[in-house]
């Protein structure tokens, strides 16, 4: 222990102060440590809520939109079997436009209720030639139990020989032809009533609002 009794004033002065700056010195870092603590605490925190939230808009955007889309198919085809979600979904893991697919599914067989599409429940009609019958385009592979089935084997093709190098959705619309030039469908206006009915699913409905709500929140949590 220190002898105050053999220091001067000015000494003992001197000591104190000394050891009051280091306390203070302590102080500070203490306090300052603490305030990073609670800062980082405060910023996982709020990214916490921040991804929550994000989380139900996205779940939340997808319902609306699997909704309105179920909506469209029952006003164009009431007695239609497909689903939205199985149609949204597969889509989303081909990166595909799911309009331009709605569109193509009401042109092609107004989603599997008429003509070959009708009996083959293949929507797009993949693999049906002019002239092919519904019997044999089933006895080669391509007829199914349930419409969904048929959207995957549909994205296949579109995105390995249609959507290639830079193209787009809005080019097959614009000509739908394949990698090798050859056309998706023999009719000459099939491009003019696929963008009729793509046209009319963006103007007619709010499906493509919801789409891109959608589109923002998947991106956001990355989905």
């Amino acid at each position: 222990m220190m002898q105050f009794s053999k220091m001067t004033l000015k000494e003992i002065g001197k000591t104190l102060l000394g050891w009051f700056g280091v306390a203070t010195i302590i102080a500070v870092v203490a306090c300052s440590s603490l305030y990073g603590i609670l800062a980082i605490t405060q910023e996982n925190y709020t990214y916490t809520i921040f991804k929550s939230k994000a989380e139900l808009n996205y779940y939340s955007s997808k319902n609306s939109l699997v909704r309105a889309i179920d909506n469209y198919i029952d006003s164009i085809a009431p007695n239609s079997a497909m689903n939205g979600i199985a149609l949204l979904e597969k889509c989303d893991q081909y990166n595909v436009d799911v309009r331009f697919a709605m569109a193509q599914a009401q042109v092609e067989g107004h989603f599997a209720t008429q003509g070959i599409a009708g009996k083959t429940h293949s929507a797009f009609n993949v693999m049906a030639y002019d002239g092919k019958p519904a019997d044999k385009i089933i006895a080669d592979g391509h007829g199914y139990k349930h419409p969904d089935e048929s959207i995957e084997p549909y994205l296949k093709v579109l995105t390995k020989d249609y959507l290639v190098g830079e193209k787009t959705e809005m080019d097959l619309l614009d000509k739908f032809v394949n990698k090798d030039g050859q056309r998706y469908a023999s009719s000459g206006d099939y491009e003019q009533q696929l963008r009729s009915a793509y046209q009319m699913i963006v103007t007619k409905t709010n499906i493509s609002v919801l789409y891109a709500e959608y589109q923002k929140y998947k991106m956001i949590c990355g989905k």
